[in-house]
């Protein structure tokens, strides 16, 4: 967690189960549990930790606690000791092996290579900042906020070269696909060659994996956040590759080597600007992950001396720097009052997307709820007071550089999702 406030809760002090690098602040423990995605993070802890808190009883736990990964901790008192879900899919896994009765009692929750199991309450809800696989409605997808991804990127010159990418870029769908599939681009922008600089046989440099790989004449170096990473998925689908390490060009890699310092090398983390660092490193990124670093309503990770995000069609991602970021066209249209009031097309050069909060199937009232988990279901999606759809709840969405969307409010726009298989 991200904390600007302590909070009170049951009348007691809320006291810290895993410290983060920071010792000022701590994750809590509350009667409400989110774990997941790093894109919807940093706006959930602003709906659950800020001094006028929208959300106070939910505990939303960051996706890495001081850019460290897997961490173990303990959200309920009494609760199971698990790996901290890194990413969409680690929320999605954590929710159902907390309550999916099928799990295997011995193997529910494998994360980092390590097995866990966990008890009834221990995450609630994910969050997810990728849409639902699946029909059967064992999970059930609660539309949250609009968001949108694009390509970012270093401006600086990789190696000798004269310049580096500009500091404005459009890029068409065709071109992105090209620049991860190691196929050249019709229209000629992306082109390889050989780490020796000669050509690549065919002209392909898919099963090269030290190509170089040129964007106007201009070298980068593409990678992919952390497998898990729902900004990750949504990407590969918009961009029509593969989802899969190794499925697409060799050179395209997941893992950051030494971007981040001796003995810190691992994944890449989406939204993070420590991804940035490598001269001509391009990277998927979420719009209002961005927007909220600029405006310093997150962490900034970012450099605008040498980072920039690009437009994607035609349509800018974002608008504006600094404190007056705000969100593109590519977000998709809006209402009168400011909401997005059209459901994203998902595929291929469709490159807005929902970001959701996914809850077990049985908390609608479709299924057999308790009490508890109905009041859960109705923060979810309510607009009155202490629910995330009121107009204080709204304000912050929009803070963190999320769009508000028109039909979100009440349980009918729910997407039916599967849980993954062996969790």
């Amino acid at each position: 967690m991200k904390h600007s406030k302590k909070f009170l809760a049951g009348g007691a002090a809320v006291l810290a189960s895993v410290a983060l690098a920071t010792p000022a602040f701590a994750d809590p423990v509350r009667p409400y549990v989110a774990a997941g995605s790093d894109t919807i993070q940093d706006v959930w802890n602003g709906l659950t930790n800020d001094s006028t808190a929208v959300a106070p009883s939910i505990a939303s736990w960051n996706a890495t606690s001081g850019g460290v990964a897997y961490n173990t901790i303990q959200t309920k008192t009494g609760g199971a000791w698990f790996a901290r879900p890194n990413g969409s899919g680690d929320g999605l896994k954590a929710v159902c092996a907390t309550w999916d009765a099928a799990g295997d009692p011995t193997n529910k929750l494998t994360l980092n290579s390590t097995n866990y199991t966990l008890n009834t309450q221990d995450v609630d809800f994910g969050r997810s900042s990728s849409g639902p696989a699946g029909t059967s409605g064992t999970v059930q997808y609660l539309p949250f906020a609009r968001d949108a991804v694009s390509i970012a990127y270093n401006t600086q010159a990789v190696g000798a070269a004269a310049s580096g990418l500009p500091a404005s870029l459009n890029l068409a769908t065709t071109d992105i696909t090209a620049l991860y599939s190691g196929v050249p681009s019709a229209d000629g922008r992306v082109t390889f060659t050989q780490a020796d600089g000669s050509a690549e046989p065919s002209g392909n440099a898919t099963a090269d994996a030290t190509a170089k790989v040129f964007l106007d004449g201009l070298q980068v170096v593409p990678v992919l956040p952390q497998t898990a990473s729902g900004t990750r998925k949504f990407f590969a689908g918009a961009a029509g590759i593969s989802n899969s390490q190794g499925a697409n060009a060799a050179y395209v890699s997941d893992l950051a080597g030494t971007v981040f310092g001796a003995g810190t090398a691992g994944p890449y983390e989406e939204n993070n600007g420590r991804a940035l660092t490598i001269p001509g490193a391009i990277i998927p990124f979420s719009a209002a992950q961005w927007i909220s670093q600029q405006t310093a309503a997150a962490p900034n990770t970012l450099d605008n001396s040498k980072m920039a995000i690009a437009s994607v069609n035609g349509s800018a991602a974002v608008t504006g720097s600094g404190s007056s970021a705000a969100q593109g066209p590519l977000f998709g249209s809006q209402n009168a009052a400011g909401a997005f009031n059209t459901v994203p097309v998902s595929g291929v050069g469709n490159f807005n997307r929902d970001t959701y909060d996914v809850v077990p199937g049985g908390f609608l009232p479709t299924g057999t709820p308790t009490p508890k988990q109905s009041a859960l279901v109705s923060i979810l999606t309510g607009g009155g007071i202490g629910q995330i759809f009121s107009g204080a709840g709204k304000t912050i969405i929009k803070k963190f550089g999320f769009g508000v969307l028109s039909y979100s409010v009440g349980t009918g726009s729910a997407l039916p999702g599967d849980c993954p298989s062996g969790y």
